[in-house]
């Protein structure tokens, strides 16, 4: 029978982190954003509540849930992703999951029996643990962002919600141990971090409507390149995930190399992070990562132009309400 065990205290924390830490690349936004707690004025410390399907997680070989409630939108993680991510899939799967659309009876999602056998059983965990949660924590009729979800839990949600939102994703991750490319920028231009006053310019000029305070936080771990006379014409931010975030370069300025360099000087920040919050773990263990929409092949080229490589079907951003 499922339930929930919360997971609240320092000691507890750290196991956490230091299991997420050692368990990469599959655990690296959900470590991202564990390490951001109280980084983040627009989600402060304390707010979110971590849930667990086993009372004792680390010393397990079941497959265990993990849920951090932040009250407006969910992050969901499944222990079995860490193996089920780097297995041979089935065309099915890949063409499900970007289609959004899952059928009753699901076909084989991967190649190797013993691996099939891992994910059925992950999604009857998943699948009990869900209902529960749902059940508890927000009745009938309440909707909720699940935020970074894997692709393999996706009909799982289908089955049980009412789906508003599903916007699959590809994920990029890469070594925070590579070496990074020397910054070479063309004549004329500097590179420093975004600013407060830069905070309208990324608002006005991002695809996603997000809130200036939030943007504000991304600031954080962020690279901004410009001209000589100070005007700024590209950027990139980290999101309260360590996920890249809204890389632009104004259509004049393009094709000068400079997205490239945005995400070359990002790459070496977060290693300057991870050294910071994680002095015991080897960079080798820990990854910057990226999720990039399954139609935008221009982005999903310039992270595999950097370094970076995809791994599993993917991540999605599910709204859903009970049915």
């Amino acid at each position: 029978m499922a339930q929930l065990y919360k997971w609240s205290t320092d000691e507890q924390i750290d196991q956490l982190k230091q299991f997420l830490a050692h368990n990469g690349p599959t655990t690296a936004s959900l470590l991202g954003y564990i390490l951001s707690t109280g980084k983040c004025e627009s989600d402060a410390p304390g707010k979110s509540v971590i849930w667990t399907s086993h009372a004792d997680p680390f010393h397990t070989t079941d497959i265990v849930v993990w849920i951090i409630d932040s009250d407006h939108r969910i992050r969901f993680f499944v222990t079995s992703e860490i193996e089920l991510n780097f297995k041979e899939m089935t065309p099915d799967a890949a063409i499900l999951a970007n289609k959004a659309s899952y059928p009753d009876e699901l076909p084989a999602y991967f190649t190797h029996t013993e691996d099939e056998a891992l994910y059925k059983r992950s999604l009857q965990v998943v699948e009990a643990f869900l209902t529960l949660y749902m059940d508890q924590r927000y009745g009938a009729d309440k909707g909720v962002l699940y935020h970074d979800t894997c692709l393999l839990w996706a009909p799982i949600f289908h089955k049980l919600f009412t789906i508003n939102i599903d916007t699959p994703c590809y994920i990029f991750s890469r070594q925070a141990s590579k070496p990074v490319d020397p910054i070479k920028l063309p004549a004329n231009y500097t590179i420093d971090s975004l600013k407060p006053s830069d905070v309208e310019t990324v608002v006005t000029k991002n695809k996603i409507p997000y809130e200036a305070r939030y943007v504000l936080d991304c600031f954080r771990i962020s690279t901004a390149i410009r001209t000589g006379d100070g005007e700024l014409v590209a950027w990139g931010m980290t999101h309260r995930d360590l996920y890249v975030g809204a890389l632009h370069v104004l259509p004049e300025y393009r094709r000068q190399g400079l997205a490239e360099i945005l995400v070359m000087d990002l790459c070496r920040q977060y290693a300057d992070f991870f050294r910071a919050q994680l002095p015991t773990v080897p960079l080798d263990q820990l990854y910057a990562g990226a999720c990039v929409e399954t139609f935008n092949n221009a982005s999903a080229g310039l992270f595999k132009k950097t370094g970076f490589k995809a791994h599993g079907l993917g991540t999605t951003w599910i709204h859903c309400c009970r049915k």
